[in-house]
């Protein structure tokens, strides 16, 4: 009991210094005049009244003056909070480890919630492995509901990614049925379109979901494979690419920076359409149209890169009739060449013009306006040292110029970074084929009619794949989703330059390690006075 008792009274002291000293360090924060402290703080619009209501009624303070004061430019930016649950937070940590969301910006967990399965499931497309991830998913459901799990347990860790792991699962499975894809094994689900007719193959009809399984076992099956999965690859960069784009747009509208908007929005998505955009038009053209035997269409690479290279001669490679494709690379060729000139130069010059217009009193921009109080003097004061660094032109036009270069190589590398999605699906669809015809077709090959004998293939065959092709090639999987998320989506409109809104509760002291465990054992809360 003594024992006991002591490890109570120490993990009491232990939370009375805590306590202690974030008070401190938050009056630290404020502005100190004779016997009263004032200060500023955040409060979310929904809990305002709440907030009020709490500080008014507190026997500890002695008639608090309270001044709600609306936000200004000259104040720092607000945090952010945001409002998730078990569904989204997964997808929140995912964007918050790259940056936080600045106040009123558009947050990208909400299309990350969509396309991060999606393009795990591209590349890790497999029915079979697909539900193996998807069980895993629903276990932890389960387990959860019914409170099974451990919060310091492994499994209680990956539980809070249950709902991430069920919609892993469920895009794999798509993507599979999509591919054909079972372990390496095609799903006759229906019968193939294509039949035998001389030397010749002749399709009857269009096979209902996914590919045909008659490709299994044709001899371009490789060539068939990888060229559907390059182009798709292409498909979705320019799709995520763009939705980039247009996502800066709506933040420039939003926070009122015109400038930004039609000096760097309006020529990145005129130039996105012509390069990028235009290669997804070709291949979407060339899918929904028939071309003759004896007449095949040109290659794609080469219909974009004469656009560039030869853009006023008669065009070597068609898809239209001659004056058509000539009148297409033209256009697209001025649309680029504009598009870079207008990125690179409109914007300085909006700057300087701008500049030259705007008053500056140097004497009344730093004297202290009497509207405002001590501690918010002080936050307009330090914001207008700061905008009075101005940049030199020099330093204008050549921010610029990188942002144009960066912008012009990073469309074409982000696009053909996408073709990891293509990579990394062929390589698991490979590796599944590899691992079955060397461990399981000898067996089945043997002379043996021993059923018994294929059992301990069977088995070497559900180790690799739990180990490697769940297991690692998942993992690999994962990391090139979150790759693209990161870099080629959010690079476009994400700054993710701003602070989580953290409330002051001495609650959030009892969620740490050395006394979460001290909690845990008690039922009843400590006796301190909050």
């Amino acid at each position: 009991r003594s024992s006991a008792a002591s490890d109570v009274y120490k993990r009491q002291a232990l939370f009375f210094v805590r306590k202690m000293k974030m008070m401190q360090q938050n009056l630290a924060k404020m502005h100190f005049r004779i016997d009263l402290y004032e200060g500023l703080f955040w409060c979310n619009v929904k809990d305002r009244d709440d907030v009020l209501k709490m500080i008014k009624s507190s026997p500890l303070a002695k008639k608090p003056s309270l001044l709600e004061v609306p936000i200004r430019e000259e104040f720092p930016p607000p945090p952010t909070l945001v409002r998730t649950n078990d569904f989204l937070a997964p997808y929140q940590a995912i964007v918050n480890t790259y940056g936080v969301p600045i106040y009123r910006e558009v947050n990208p967990a909400l299309f990350t919630a969509v396309t991060f399965p999606f393009m795990f499931g591209v590349m890790f497309g497999d029915v079979l492995h697909g539900i193996l991830i998807l069980f895993c998913g629903i276990y932890l459901l389960w387990a959860h509901k019914k409170s099974l799990l451990q919060t310091q347990s492994l499994l209680g860790f990956f539980s809070q990614y249950r709902y991430l792991l069920v919609m892993l699962g469920i895009f794999s499975v798509f993507c599979g049925l999509i591919y054909n894809e079972m372990a390496s094994i095609t799903l006759p689900i229906f019968k193939g379109c294509f039949r035998k007719v001389g030397n010749s193959d002749v399709q009857e009809c269009v096979y209902p979901i996914g590919m045909d399984p008659t490709w299994s076992v044709s001899t371009n099956e490789l060539v068939y494979f990888n060229s559907y999965k390059m182009k798709l690859a292409t498909l979705i960069a320019f799709l995520h690419i763009f939705l980039g784009v247009i996502l800066k747009g709506f933040n420039s509208i939003y926070f009122k920076k015109l400038s930004i908007f039609f000096c760097e929005v309006i020529p990145e998505v005129i130039f996105t359409l012509s390069v990028i955009g235009y290669l997804a038009f070709l291949i979407v053209y060339k899918w929904v149209s028939s071309w003759p035997v004896n007449n095949p269409p040109p290659s794609l690479l080469s219909m974009v890169f004469q656009v560039f290279l030869n853009p006023l001669s008669k065009p070597e490679f068609t898809m239209f009739s001659m004056d058509t494709q000539k009148t297409i690379n033209t256009v697209l060729f001025l649309c680029a060449v504009i598009s870079i000139l207008w990125l690179l130069l409109a914007h300085p010059l909006f700057t300087i013009i701008t500049r030259e217009r705007r008053p500056n009193h140097p004497e009344q921009r730093h004297e202290f306006d009497p509207k405002y109080t001590p501690i918010e003097q002080i936050w307009v004061h330090n914001m207008k040292k700061k905008e009075s660094l101005e940049e030199s032109v020099g330093e204008i036009f050549l921010h610029q110029i990188i942002h144009t270069i960066e912008f012009g190589l990073g469309t074409l590398s982000n696009s053909a970074s996408y073709l990891r999605l293509w990579a990394l699906s062929l390589a698991h669809c490979q590796l599944s084929k590899v691992f079955f015809q060397l461990v399981v077709f000898p067996f089945i090959n043997s002379n043996s009619p021993a059923v018994y004998s294929i059992f301990p293939a069977v088995i070497a065959l559900a180790c690799i794949t739990f180990g490697i092709l769940v297991g690692i090639d998942a993992l690999e999987c994962f990391l090139h989703a979150l790759r693209l998320h990161w870099v080629e989506f959010q690079g476009k409109f994400f700054k993710g330059e701003g602070y989580i809104f953290q409330t002051l509760s001495f609650r959030s002291i009892c969620e740490e390690d050395s006394l979460r465990k001290f909690h845990s054992h008690f039922a009843q809360p400590i006796p301190i006075l909050y």
